[in-house]
């Protein structure tokens, strides 16, 4: 059965003291930790089952843009909209994040857990922290045209977002396209019911 096999690749886990002193044994109530770690110091997720009827979806931007829940799915298509308002600007999903390119990169999107992240082509130390807080993320490989790393939790960082965003396009010399119809990319991407996104610690039920 799926649940023996996991429990016989348990030695691979080496969990908190805390964890221990809770005297866990069922195994249902190991899984449902968030994050467990093995002895290589590496975080590995929970696992995931999965049977004959389960949708796979691939490992992707969009498969988590579309098993995200409606907020973060909203907060999303008003970032993408005002960026695809400027001439010029077109967007590619990779498999990590989105990137908006002319002439270069001018932004990311990625999704992280439950949450929306922004990334701009602007200096990080530029943004006064009581307006919006940011991260810089020059050092990171992959980011150094995008360091400007913004978690997107709600309206208030979404109204100032645009605006840094607006800002940005302005010093950049970009105008707006003459004739633009924003998307519903809510509807676009529309949740996909039993379904699970590829990856490890899959295991198929019997």
């Amino acid at each position: 059965m799926a649940k023996k096999k996991v429990i016989e690749n348990n030695e691979l886990f080496e969990f908190q003291p805390k964890v221990l002193k809770e005297n866990i044994n069922d195994f249902e109530d190991l899984i449902k930790e968030k994050r467990d770690k093995n002895d290589t110091g590496v975080f590995i997720h929970t696992p995931v089952y999965y049977d004959d009827n389960t949708v796979l979806l691939q490992r992707n931007f969009e498969s988590r843009l579309r098993q995200s829940d409606e907020n973060l799915k909203s907060l999303y298509s008003e970032i993408k909209n005002t960026l695809m308002a400027y001439s010029g600007v077109n967007g590619r999903m990779l498999k990590m994040v989105e990137v908006f390119r002319c002439n270069g990169v001018l932004a990311k999107i990625r999704i992280k857990g439950k949450s929306l992240y922004l990334y701009l082509k602007v200096d990080p130390a530029s943004i006064d922290a009581e307006f919006l807080k940011v991260v810089d993320k020059s050092m990171r490989r992959g980011y150094e045209e995008t360091p400007c790393e913004i978690k997107i939790t709600g309206k208030r960082k979404l109204k100032r977002s645009i605006m840094l965003i607006k800002n940005m396009m302005t010093s950049l010399g970009f105008g707006k396209r003459r004739k633009f119809e924003p998307q519903d990319y809510c509807a676009m991407y529309q949740f996909v019911d039993n379904a699970v996104i590829e990856g490890k610690n899959m295991i198929k039920k019997d």
